[in-house]
């Protein structure tokens, strides 16, 4: 018997099953080779991601974590880099509720959902304080004034400073602070090392001419700048009044109403210019004594009557605080004193309403 053609039979049904499917042991080995291969890519692939570093993404979940040797780094917190940008991790994880002001070696950024925002211009906060940010990151060589929805702020370092009290500047002008801050209501005076200067609603008005009054004084001001107190005590050391300005009993006309203030001293006693102008008037009247006249400009004059001596002539111009007459009893008085006197547009007013002793 033949037996060739069943071995051929035996040889084709020879084969192996593989998924499923009767394939020739020429196919099975290639099969067999492929699952192998399958197999070891597989155990590198596990392999791999068993050993991961550094912040990757997730491929199951498309999640991007910070790894150590393949695992999620939960006790990491910084600021790391994917082809994304940059980005607050805590725990490992992205925090896309972050919106603070967070370091990494190479600065401090403003975060923006978590994200470093390399748009943001401006001032934000962190536990440490308020910072000026520029393009995303803190500039710390940034002095200057700065502005959020709470107001202008006096910064030093990149930092505000909550403890400025005084003057600061930016490209729109000078400023009075408080508390670091521009206050907006204060309208008065405020120095620096360049002098004292007329602020009104928080700023340096340089374009007032003119006098202030503030807190009972007057100031002249030049171009915002104070160049004096505009009116001072014309009797150095002595402020006590006798009489005032108002209705009074005199004992020479009786019932009047006086126009100044008298203010007693030693007789000689120096009588200084309140302001510096020129001298309208020095004589002598029966009711004035020895009497001098001076204006100050702007409608303002000064009188210092009863005057024992005059130290000044008409036309005579006279600085603030020089000494133009001496303190005397002469005219209509009952002893040695200084009657001082205001005219503004030519009506008397209070002494004390434009200088306090």
């Amino acid at each position: 018997m033949n037996f060739s053609g069943k071995k051929v039979m035996a040889s084709a049904l020879a084969g192996i099953v593989v998924a499923g499917m009767l394939v020739s042991p020429a196919y099975a080995g290639t099969a067999k080779t492929a699952k192998t291969a399958k197999t070891t890519k597989s155990a590198k692939s596990e392999k791999k991601e068993e050993t991961r570093n550094g912040f990757q993404l997730d491929d199951k979940t498309g999640e991007w974590h910070m790894y150590v040797d393949g695992e999620i780094a939960k006790d990491y917190y910084g600021i790391d880099q994917n082809i994304y940008g940059w980005w607050r991790i805590e725990q490992g994880d992205v925090n896309f509720d972050s919106m603070s002001v967070e370091a990494n070696p190479y600065g401090w950024w403003k975060l923006n959902g978590g994200k470093v925002d390399f748009d943001y211009t401006g001032l934000a906060a962190n536990e440490y304080g308020w910072w000026y940010i520029h393009e995303g990151m803190v500039d710390f060589d940034h002095f200057g004034l700065e502005q959020n929805e709470y107001g202008w702020f006096r910064i030093e370092s990149g930092k505000v400073n909550f403890d400025f009290n005084g003057l600061a500047a930016n490209e729109y002008g000078w400023w009075y602070l408080q508390g670091g801050r521009v206050d907006f209501d204060y309208t008065g005076l405020a120095s620096n090392e360049n002098g004292t200067w007329y602020v009104r609603n928080g700023q340096i008005d340089f374009s007032y001419n003119g006098h202030v009054k503030i807190d009972g004084k007057q100031y002249l001001v030049k171009g915002g700048q104070v160049s004096q107190e505009a009116y001072i005590w014309p009797l150095d050391g002595y402020t006590r009044l006798s009489d005032t300005f108002g209705e009074r009993i005199c004992p020479f006309h009786g019932k009047e109403f006086h126009d100044g203030v008298d203010i007693p001293a030693p007789g000689g006693t120096n009588i200084m210019a309140s302001a510096s102008g020129v001298v309208t008037k020095a004589t002598y009247s029966s009711s004035f004594g020895n009497n001098i006249t001076i204006d100050h400009g702007n409608g303002v004059e000064t009188m210092y009557l009863h005057c024992s001596a005059l130290a000044v002539e008409e036309g005579d111009h006279v600085e603030q605080g020089q000494v133009i007459a001496y303190v005397g009893t002469t005219g209509s008085s009952t002893g040695n004193h200084l009657d001082f006197r205001f005219k503004v547009n030519g009506e008397y007013v209070d002494p004390l309403s434009m200088v306090q002793p």
